[in-house]
């Protein structure tokens, strides 16, 4: 174990996606599913934290390590996607090969995920990664 990070008792199960507000985007056809697979893997977990909407990767792709990818939220662009388009979002690759999950959102500048079995916090704002 990294200094700092805490190990994740159970994590969620592979293939998994916990919608939570996020909706048409974690459909298997949607332009953000589309173009994260094939580097990132599946879509694991979604979760909307104050201003941003936030999804995260199971590391099955060509990558081998899952992504934190977030959308700002301004106006309504969080609500559904339109066209073929993913501009806005902003993807990082997850620190240790494996998958990414979100295990809470305890306040808007955090959310708690579980990095191949490390705990992290994450902040959207700024997407930089802390020890939990």
């Amino acid at each position: 174990m990294l200094p700092g990070h805490q190990p994740v008792a159970n994590p969620l199960p592979p293939g998994r996606v916990q919608p939570r507000g996020c909706g048409a985007w974690t459909a298997p056809r949607s332009p953000l599913t589309r173009s994260l697979a094939p580097r990132w893997g599946a879509m694991r977990s979604c979760a909307r934290t104050g201003q941003y909407l936030v999804v995260t990767t199971d590391g099955t792709g060509s990558a081998h390590r899952g992504s934190i990818s977030v959308l700002a939220c301004i106006a309504h662009e969080c609500q559904r996607p339109t066209g073929d388009t993913t501009h806005g979002w902003r993807i990082s690759p997850a620190r240790h090969r494996g998958g990414v999950t979100i295990l809470a959102v305890p306040n808007p500048s955090t959310v708690v995920i579980d990095v191949a079995g490390y705990q992290l916090d994450f902040d959207p704002a700024t997407m930089l990664f802390r020890p939990s």
